[in-house]
């Protein structure tokens, strides 16, 4: 009988646990590092901001933005560390800090991008939504109802079609802003419910995360960003092969 050849997510994960192999105590330093910092910013900030009122709220969404921001800076460095692996690199926290601060410029805009084309696409959900909470209109729940939906949809399309910018950034450091975006978007084009079932393969080791009151994130953050540094590296390979032909 014929042996089954492995599905492509199965392959991606089965590269992203070989790269581990060897390297998991430096990388779970930095991944826990880098949690417990902003962890610990996040609790620091809110212990402090009490939304009880219109200001201390406008101030909670504010530190809120700033934290994702702050993230996303982050983001980069851990990107670039996976990639390593796959270049046969060692992970490294000095590496992190430098694209911390090297690419943080261009990461900050991209992150102010992509929101505003996100807010962009939720405009008629943001219009309809403080007419319904002033008139009380049941009727009105319709099209309050509709429109969230078809922004979460849109959301969700571009966060899959933005999903490699962050590692762009520093593969293509002379790219600016618009031309990493497009370059992400062509990336994923074919490719969005791809990624996304990969994304979805991990529900089972989020559940089983939340049982161990997140201890096995020390395990699972680890694999979860290798395996999406692997599908990076998969996009960019049938890319060029697309190319050469």
């Amino acid at each position: 009988m014929k042996e089954k050849t492995p599905g492509l997510n199965a392959q991606i994960k089965a590269g992203a646990r070989a790269r581990l192999t060897g390297n998991y105590p430096k990388v779970i330093f930095v991944q826990f590092y880098v949690g417990f910092l902003i962890a610990f910013l996040s609790e620091l900030f809110f212990q402090m901001i009490k939304p009880s009122d219109l200001k201390g709220f406008c101030l909670f969404i504010v530190v809120r933005f700033l934290l994702t921001i702050l993230s996303g800076l982050f983001l980069v460095g851990l990107n670039e560390m996976y990639i390593s692996l796959f270049r046969g690199k060692k992970p490294s926290f000095l590496r992190l800090v430098t694209y911390f601060y090297q690419y943080s410029n261009k990461t900050i805009q991209l992150q102010l991008l992509i929101l505003v084309h996100i807010l962009l696409h939720s405009i008629p959900f943001l219009v309809t939504l403080p007419i319904y909470l002033i008139l009380k209109k049941d009727i009105l729940l319709i099209p309050v109802g509709i429109f969230f939906a078809t922004a979460l949809i849109r959301a969700v399309i571009l966060q899959l079609n933005y999903s490699q910018v962050f590692y762009l950034v520093f593969e293509e450091p002379g790219a600016s802003v618009k031309q990493l975006l497009e370059a992400s978007t062509l990336l994923m084009t074919g490719n969005k419910l791809r990624y996304a079932k990969l994304l979805l393969s991990f529900i089972g080791l989020i559940f089983i995360n939340l049982i161990t009151f997140g201890i096995a994130s020390l395990w699972i953050d680890p694999y979860y960003y290798s395996a999406k540094a692997c599908f990076h590296k998969h996009l960019l390979k049938e890319w060029k092969e697309r190319k050469s032909n």
